[in-house]
C-alpha cells in the first residue's frame, strides 16, 4: 500500500514536532539537575 506525499509530509511534521518536544524535555531535566546541584552546593 502506497501512501500519498501529503501523508508522508504530515508524518514527518508529527515526528519532527515530537522530537522537538522530547529534546526540550530532556534539556529541561538537564538544566534542572544543574540548578539543583548548584543550589545544594551553596
Amino acid at each position: 500500500m502506497k501512501s500519498s506525499p501529503y501523508m508522508d509530509a504530515d508524518r514527518k511534521r508529527a515526528i519532527r514536532r515530537t522530537t522537538l518536544w522530547l529534546v526540550l524535555l530532556a534539556l529541561a531535566f538537564y538544566v534542572g539537575f544543574i540548578v539543583l546541584t548548584i543550589s545544594r552546593a551553596n
